[in-house]
């Protein structure tokens, strides 16, 4: 039932962070509900995002939106940043990450999923069937968004993340 529930909210969230960026605010905690220790949650968070940037940078593509150049040169200090912050959160005990998950990610969303994915497969903190699973709605998500973000802007959506993310921070204080 986990596996489902992954697949159906990482639709949502895939679409959530392909308009407006965020749904980690939602998956990780998701994550953590669903019992997977806090610091696990948050490397098997990386793979879904890996996934919903793949797909969502092709359907961009597909619609006649390249904004490649752009963006590798922001990716280069990204990736510093990544690896550090990776390495990190492999250190902090899951009490105190949930604390700090729970100041954080309402004003800082993670970045650079691929670079920092690798540090959490090193340390073998990925639940595999979990991160595909959400990865796996994610990109579906992040898919379809790509291409309607491109006919119909995102306003609405912020709106409603911002709900989410408030509600998604309380609940942290109180698990």
């Amino acid at each position: 039932m986990d596996i489902l529930i992954l697949l159906i909210v990482g639709v949502c969230i895939g679409g959530i962070n392909i308009i407006a960026g965020g749904g980690s605010l939602i998956s990780l905690p998701l994550l953590i509900f669903l019992g997977v220790p806090p610091t696990i949650a948050n490397a098997t968070n990386r793979v879904g995002i890996a996934m919903q940037n793949v797909f969502a940078v092709y359907g961009f593509h597909q619609k006649g939106v390249n904004l490649i150049r752009f963006s590798l040169p922001l990716a280069t200090t990204g990736i510093l940043g990544a690896i550090i912050g990776a390495r990190m959160a492999v250190e902090i005990p899951d009490y105190l990450f949930k604390t700090i998950l729970a100041v954080v990610k309402v004003s800082v969303a993670f970045c650079y999923a691929l670079t920092s994915i690798v540090v959490f497969i090193v340390y073998d903190m990925v639940w595999w069937s979990y991160g595909i699973a959400l990865g796996s709605g994610m990109a579906l998500g992040a898919w379809l968004m790509s291409r309607y973000s491109v006919k119909k802007g995102h306003d609405w959506i912020r709106k409603v993340l911002i709900v989410l993310i408030l509600c998604m921070a309380v609940r942290l204080f109180f698990i």
